[in-house]
């Protein structure tokens, strides 16, 4: 829908009675950056205009395509998909916490407190929720909803996405909103339990081995700690991963979560704070030593 982009980047901003809003210009002018309004964006229409840059010989109309792929030095075919990422979906539904509600009266959640160390205010916070077939996690962009993955501990697989969804980033919205380093973890559940120790974590919905490129722009002048699982697939995705990021742009430094054998059941965030019950500050200081 024209206009999603605007709305969120500007954070609703107020319409005249002609459809349009003032906004301040994201971008450079000769004397600096905008500290009053020199630009509108018409949200029906999905267009944007400054005054500013027009007047300095920049390109000033644009579409929210034309202005994605100039704010974040993106190809045009970037931006498309880019913004076709949350464009084409709907807000959680009200009727989602009712599912959160579902989910604390079954045995999944006795299962995500005793095996995966989450609280009871994580699991509202990030908004888990029941239907009949196992754990689901909403993913979010920019506060739409754009998949729901489900997690069924003994399934196989045990976690999937709708059909036709494409890899995104989880918790996207909390972690956008922060700028303190990242810590890029394996899955959701340990990306929640290190969230819960107050970690700015985030993980990949398609898994180790995936990274939406369409997203890395966000990450240029960022750090990020990579902690994927202590085994091989976990060590071989993370370096892979790596270098897409430091390509982006981003400071990348790899955690070694030392003690860990790397056995299935003891590789990961959880295996080191719930199963060995090693304390938060053990996480901490794997991602002090951790090197580039």
């Amino acid at each position: 829908m024209a206009g999603e982009f605007f709305s969120w980047y500007f954070n609703e901003p107020t319409l005249k009675t002609n459809g349009e809003a003032n906004v301040l210009c994201p971008f450079e002018h000769d004397k600096g950056f905008d500290t009053r309004p020199s630009a509108h964006v018409n949200l029906s229409k999905g267009l944007f205009h400054c005054k500013t840059c027009y007047a300095e010989g920049r390109p000033n109309g644009m579409s929210e395509i034309g202005f994605i792929s100039q704010l974040y030095g993106i190809s045009y075919e970037k931006a498309v998909a880019y913004l076709g990422k949350f464009s084409d979906y709907d807000e959680l539904p009200d009727a989602w916490e009712s599912t959160t509600d579902a989910l604390m009266q079954t045995e999944y959640a006795d299962y995500l407190r005793n095996e995966r160390g989450l609280t009871d205010g994580t699991i509202h916070k990030y908004r888990l929720g029941y239907t009949g077939d196992g754990i689901r996690y909403p993913v979010l962009v920019y506060g739409l909803l754009c998949d729901v993955r489900t997690y069924q501990p003994d399934g196989q697989p045990k976690m999937r996405s709708r059909k036709g969804s494409s890899p995104l980033l989880f918790p996207f919205d909390e972690w956008l909103a922060s700028t303190g380093d990242t810590l890029l973890c394996a899955g959701e559940n340990d990306c929640l339990l290190a969230r819960q120790n107050e970690l700015n974590a985030l993980c990949v919905t398609g898994g180790e081995g995936t990274f939406p490129d369409v997203f890395l722009h966000l990450f240029r002048g960022r750090t990020v700690n990579i902690c994927y699982d202590m085994d091989v697939a976990g060590i071989s995705a993370s370096k892979m991963v790596a270098f897409k990021l430091t390509q982006a742009g981003a400071t990348v430094r790899l955690v070694t979560l030392s003690g860990l054998s790397g056995e299935k059941s003891d590789k990961d965030i959880t295996d080191a704070l719930v199963v060995r019950k090693l304390p938060a500050s053990y996480l901490q200081e794997e991602i002090d030593n951790a090197g580039p």
